[in-house]
């Protein structure tokens, strides 16, 4: 009778110790987007369970009106629609997008300041440029886009839930 119950224990201590082996860690990776209903992300909107050290992809896709500016968070690629994060820890990411009538500007300087037209600018390109002639400096504004208070209060969230989850 002993060595039987002595026999479950082991099993049962055993099979306690799998279950504690096979268990991976999950971590939350909460998915956002400013502003709202802005654009589609995938995965959804909200907070996603993960096993660690998983690799998951996100895209954003704008709704029509806007267009994609840049992801917040620690991904793989902020300036592009579809990057990767690495799930190695709780996360808060976040799609940004803009009204798709924003783009940069150029003003022609002296003269009186000019008027102010829209134009296309390749951002590879240094901020300030010079004509080749003509006698007037052309100066191209590049626009800083800088998260709108509801991003910033959305991480502050996102991170305070994040906090609470795994403590």
């Amino acid at each position: 009778m002993h060595w039987r119950s002595l026999l479950v224990s082991a099993v049962l201590a055993l099979g306690l110790a799998a279950r504690g082996y096979c268990e991976q860690t999950a971590y939350d990776l909460c998915i956002d987007q400013s502003p709202a209903k802005a654009g589609v992300v995938t995965p959804d909107s909200g907070t996603h369970r993960f096993r660690a050290d998983s690799l998951v992809t996100l895209s954003a896709e704008p709704q029509p009106g806007y267009q994609f500016a840049y992801w917040l968070g620690d991904v793989t690629d902020p300036s592009s629609k579809q990057t990767t994060v690495h799930v190695n820890s709780p996360k808060v990411i976040i799609a940004v997008f803009k009204p798709a009538d924003e783009y940069p500007f150029e003003r022609k300087a002296g003269g009186g300041g000019g008027m102010l037209t829209p134009t296309l600018v390749d951002l590879s390109t240094p901020a300030w440029s010079s004509p080749s002639g003509g006698g007037t400096d052309t100066t191209t504004v590049i626009p800083i886009h800088t998260p709108e208070p509801a991003t910033i209060l959305l991480l502050a969230l996102g991170a305070l839930v994040v906090r609470r989850r795994t403590r």
